[in-house]
């Protein structure tokens, strides 16, 4: 509880902390800049900070008018002989960027945030919906033996290798590599309607799974067409059928 009470005014201080450090600087800009430049240092300060309600494409169509604006300002400046070149196009730049500072940065925080939403929900449905692929081969024993001593009449197993993992991870984003894993959770924890065991490594690119009564691998095929369909995967499985003193396999095309 301490941890996760750390976490959030952690977190909540990353959020609030840049709107403080622009406050901070503005009152220091106040005092210390000439009174002419005072309005515009305020002005300034204020469009960064409108920049925290803006999204980035808000901020720069908001961008795009504030230096039309101040385009034109500049121009009737002009005519009225009151002309700083130097401060005035210091604004005429310097403005128009200032929403999209807090707007860049809170966009940035957002997909970060989304990105660790998705890592933890990874992490925790592989930890507990999910049994790791070391302990397979004992299972699968313990199985067998129920198949032999007559406690199950049949089960069946599916093998599946993810041959194009490597291929996918590079090329996808890490948010996007997640989702995609989410998949294969998804239907790996969809209402099987039968007792299961489902097993992969911790890069989810080995999958096993053992189904007691499976009659005709029915279900079995309806899992692996199923994770065969997910855009982008290249999948090898193949289903392995056992009942009593009987065994037989069949490649999955």
């Amino acid at each position: 509880m301490n941890e996760k009470n750390w976490l959030v005014r952690t977190n909540q201080t990353i959020t609030f902390l840049p709107m403080v450090i622009v406050l901070f600087i503005g009152l220091i800009g106040y005092e210390w800049l000439r009174t002419e430049l005072v309005g515009s240092w305020i002005l300034f300060i204020a469009l960064i900070l409108l920049g925290r309600l803006l999204n980035p494409i808000q901020a720069t169509i908001f961008s795009i008018l504030i230096f039309i604006i101040v385009f034109i300002y500049i121009l009737f400046d002009i005519q009225l002989n009151t002309f700083d070149i130097t401060t005035k196009i210091l604004q005429l730049f310097i403005l128009p960027i200032a929403p999209l500072l807090l707007s860049i940065y809170y966009e940035i925080m957002s997909q970060n945030n989304q990105t660790d939403h998705l890592l933890n929900a990874y992490r925790r449905n592989l930890t507990h919906k999910l049994l790791p692929i070391s302990t397979y081969d004992y299972t699968h024993a313990q199985v067998q033996q129920m198949l032999d001593q007559e406690l199950i009449a049949q089960y069946g197993e599916i093998n599946i290798e993810i041959i194009n993992h490597e291929l996918l991870r590079d090329m996808l984003q890490v948010d996007e590599f997640k989702f995609f894993q989410q998949k294969i959770i998804d239907i790996l924890e969809a209402d099987f309607e039968l007792p299961h065991f489902s097993f992969t490594d911790a890069r989810l690119s080995i999958i096993r799974i053992i189904m007691i009564g499976d009659h005709n691998s029915n279900k079995a095929q309806q899992i692996t067409k199923k994770i065969k369909q997910i855009d982008l995967i290249k999948i090898k499985a193949t289903i392995n059928s056992h009942i009593k003193q009987k065994s037989y396999s069949e490649n999955v095309p």
